[in-house]
């Protein structure tokens, strides 16, 4: 009786039936309504019969978010009959007195009386931070249904559904390097949002406010392209300077005939692909002279025969189906190329001219058929062509009768009426032959007549005489030719019966085709279808800029070779002359300007060149001392490996001499191969973390389970946090 006159005097005091309590504390409204705490969590009704959600607070996208009705947020209701007094666990701020319903849900203790006789149906939140006493007197049945008071006790790190209880964020995985890390803590630099699940983390550096973040290689406080930062301060371009905060400024003007800081070349034109292009250096090109013309490396297509490089031709460009291939490494076949630089030539064809061309089995100096040797330079049936470029005669003993053979029985029996092709029986008259078949009909040929018969190898008629080369004779026999195996003096260089020798002067008496001496390294032609790259004839020393005896090229400048006591540099070889000092360019193999040298080669871009300039000190890189290039690490500068590696290469130093993106700089490149980087802490093994060389270490996921930090890895029955169910 006492307690319900002081909970009368408590509630005439605040308003006695007011469902909604006012809180005091400070974030909640003063017009009485109720303002959520950024991650709150509170139960919301769910349509269908579901049973009650979850809804979050985030304060700064309007107060609570949509209900959650799914079975992850979603709780089994339980109904149940009692009586009496019933303690529930609530959050509560205030002192709260009320006649008909608890409100719960806040932080501390409420103490709530309720008195009434009617049924009632009260649902409690339950599970939170600690515990109100609710005292209900009644003396009907009422229906009291709690919710589950583990609502989100199955909820884990790494299940993709943000609980802001125990999470910062949530993105369902436990790696490190994504922003959001293996303990759901977001990680430094990046923001998450947590209105999504699973959560989607991002790098938050800004560009364009004129601060480099991580992440960033420069930022000149806007997002325009092509002013020297790009629109994402991801990349600097060669040739200019960005401060911190400031414009990028251009270090060089291409087209001035000086090779500036971020030039690699100065021709002093404007045409694009010809070895240099906007001032850098086209590909396969070198240029050795500020202001003069570019040329192509030593290679395939510049005229020269690089034996070492494969080469067996080069006809002054890279074109195939010309007679030397794309590649220099091929002649292609019906051509030879004599002379480097010059274009390849189309052997001969000509059937019928007497020259066996590579494309002919046989020329008998005709057109005719059936004479061994067909129209289109064939061999035919019954027939051999011994002699190059001379006349086919019949194949004795392939049982054929051509030609001249009177019979032909397939054997060398002398004993029977065929031998050698010839009737035994000297009485015996020649039969004619019809269509290589012999007849019984007997006639008398005569050697003169102008008609090659079934005994003749061959007849001129009036024009046969004993001594004609490659005639015939008064008998109708082959005079002399070539492939007799007599040396024709003034007819012929060579015979030696075969004449098949290619190239060379191997073996005791070579011979090629035509009975002229094959080609030979020493005969003051290129025979480049045979690997020569030159051919002084007997001059073949060896001397520099001439021939070896082998028929390859002698020491020249520009075989990337700096021979000594003939050149200072080679422009083929690295950028160093004799004594190794590091040269800009390389002049006919002479003495070439160079930092180092003592001259000032401002076209160069040399500032200085060994002594001090007034009050400042020259670098060995002949840049002064202190500007972003020189080489040395200066004050403001977090790197310098010289203008030609400020390149902003990963790892590298970027031409504003910051660092470039690296392993280490807490940024994932991942298309340099990086799967995580923690900055500064990673750790070699370390559960969870990220190795040195910015690759994950041992983390749920990886099919291992890890001992002492793992139950299980994949499979069925195994949580994403590597905990059975």
């Amino acid at each position: 009786m006492n307690r319900l006159i002081i909970v009368c005097v408590l509630v005439l005091a605040i308003g006695c039936g007011n469902s909604t309590a006012v809180d005091t504390d400070d974030t909640n409204g003063t017009d009485g309504t109720r303002v959520c705490v950024s991650g709150e969590l509170q139960h919301c009704p769910c349509a269908g019969g579901l049973p009650d959600g979850v809804q979050a607070c985030n304060p700064t996208l309007d107060g609570w978010q949509e209900c959650k009705c799914d079975t992850a947020y979603g709780n089994t209701p339980d109904t149940s009959s009692d009586t009496g007094t019933v303690a529930d666990s609530v959050i509560d701020s205030d002192t709260i007195h009320q006649s008909d319903s608890a409100t719960s849900g806040n932080s501390d203790s409420d103490v709530n009386t309720e008195s009434d006789s009617s049924d009632m149906t009260d649902s409690a939140t339950t599970g939170n931070r600690d515990t109100d006493t609710e005292y209900e007197t009644d003396s009907d049945t009422y229906r009291d249904t709690p919710v589950d008071t583990n609502f989100y006790s199955d909820m884990f790190c790494g299940d993709g559904i943000f609980n802001s209880l125990t999470e910062e964020c949530d993105d369902g995985n436990q790696l490190s390097s994504d922003g959001c890390g293996f303990n759901c803590e977001i990680e430094e630099f990046y923001e998450c949002t947590i209105d999504v699940n699973p959560n989607v983390c991002t790098l938050r550096f800004i560009c364009g406010n004129g601060i480099i973040e991580p992440g960033e290689v420069c930022d000149d406080a806007n997002t325009n392209a092509d002013d020297g930062c790009n629109e994402t301060c991801t990349s600097q371009s060669a040739g200019f300077e960005c401060e911190e905060g400031e414009p990028c400024v251009e270090t060089y003007v291409c087209g001035n005939l000086i090779v500036e800081s971020g030039e690699a070349c100065e021709d002093g034109n404007d045409v694009d692909h010809d070895g240099c292009t906007e001032c850098q250096l086209d590909s396969g090109y070198r240029c050795t002279i500020p202001g003069g013309a570019c040329a192509p490396l030593p290679g395939c297509g510049d005229g020269i025969i690089h034996v070492d490089k494969g080469e067996r031709c080069d006809d002054g460009n890279t074109v195939s189906n010309d007679g030397c291939a794309a590649d220099c490494g091929t002649i292609e076949e019906g051509y030879e190329c004599i002379t480097p630089g010059s274009a390849c030539t189309l052997l001969a064809t000509a059937c019928g001219d007497g020259k066996l061309d590579w494309n002919e089995a046989c020329d008998d100096h005709n057109f005719k058929d059936g004479d061994g040797c067909s129209g289109s330079c064939e061999i035919e049936t019954g027939y051999i062509c011994p002699y190059q470029g001379g006349l086919c005669i019949a194949d004795c003993g392939d049982e054929i009768v051509t030609g001249g053979e009177e019979c032909d029985d397939g054997n060398d029996d002398m004993s029977d009426d065929c031998h050698e092709c010839r009737f035994t029986d000297p009485d015996q008259c020649v039969f004619k032959v019809e269509n290589g078949v012999v007849t019984d009909e007997c006639e008398i040929f005569e050697c003169g007549d102008g008609v090659v018969n079934p005994n003749e190898w061959c007849d001129n008629g009036d024009a046969n005489h004993n001594r004609a080369y490659g005639g015939c004779t008064t008998t109708c026999q082959l005079g002399p030719r070539c492939g007799d195996g007599i040396w024709q003096e003034g007819y012929e260089d060579c015979d030696n019966g075969l004449n098949i020798n290619a190239y060379g002067l191997a073996g005791d008496d070579p011979c090629g085709r035509n009975c002229q001496l094959p080609p030979y390294c020493g005969d003051k032609k290129v025979q480049s279808a045979f690997g020569e790259a030159c051919d002084d004839g007997v001059q073949n020393s060896g001397a520099y800029n001439g021939c070896n005896p082998d028929c390859t090229l002698a020491p020249f400048c520009g075989d990337g070779v700096i021979n000594r006591g003939e050149e200072r540099c080679d422009p083929a070889a690295d950028m160093r002359d004799v004594d190794d000092h590091v040269i800009y360019a390389c002049i006919d193999c002479l003495a070439a300007p160079r930092c180092g040298d003592g001259i000032v080669q401002r076209e160069w871009g040399e500032d200085c060149d060994g002594a001090a300039i007034g009050q400042r000190e020259c670098s060995d890189k002949c840049r002064f001392v202190g500007q972003c290039g020189d080489g040395n690490v200066d004050v403001g500068e977090q790197c310098d490996y010289g203008t030609e590696l400020n390149d902003g290469a990963y790892g590298g130093c970027t031409p504003g001499c910051r660092f470039a993106p690296s392993c280490g700089d807490g940024v994932v490149q991942s298309s340099e191969g990086e799967e995580c980087d923690l900055g500064d802490v990673q750790t070699t093994g370390l559960y969870g973390g990220c190795t040195a060389d910015c690759t994950y270490g041992p983390h749920c996921g990886n099919g291992v389970i890890e001992t002492h930090y793992e139950d299980c890895d994949g499979g069925d029955g195994c949580r994403a946090d590597c905990v059975w169910l």
